[in-house]
């Protein structure tokens, strides 16, 4: 377990991930994860100014993390995304709304930059 690590993130009140990686060889990773959260957007032109379009997910991803400059990561990775809505509330626990938008189930495929400075 020398080059295993574990990540949990808990962000009051409804986002969190776990996240467990090998380190392969020098910086190189390969890991999984699971994240769930929520985002919420104003919508322009709303009647009621508490109001917003708030988007929940879940998803579980695999993949690796590599350096490709001194400073800029790349990771490439798949998972599955489920539980995946849309809905206008004025608050997340609104979610049992008339107003709801639920999204497919799905794959998903990701290559990422990330850079640090």
């Amino acid at each position: 377990f020398q080059n295993t690590s574990l990540s949990l993130f808990y962000m009051f009140p409804y986002s969190g991930q776990a996240r467990i990686s090998q380190t392969l060889f020098g910086h190189t990773q390969a890991y999984a994860q699971f994240s769930s959260g929520s985002d919420s957007y104003l919508l322009f032109g709303r009647g009621d100014p508490r109001e917003r379009l708030i988007a929940e997910k879940m998803q579980a991803t695999g993949g690796f993390s590599m350096p490709v400059f001194h400073h800029v990561m790349m990771d490439i990775g798949t998972g599955y995304v489920f539980r995946r809505d849309f809905f206008l509330g004025r608050k997340v626990s609104d979610h049992n709304t008339s107003k709801r938008i639920d999204i497919a189930n799905g794959l998903i495929t990701y290559l990422k930059l990330n850079a640090r400075f």
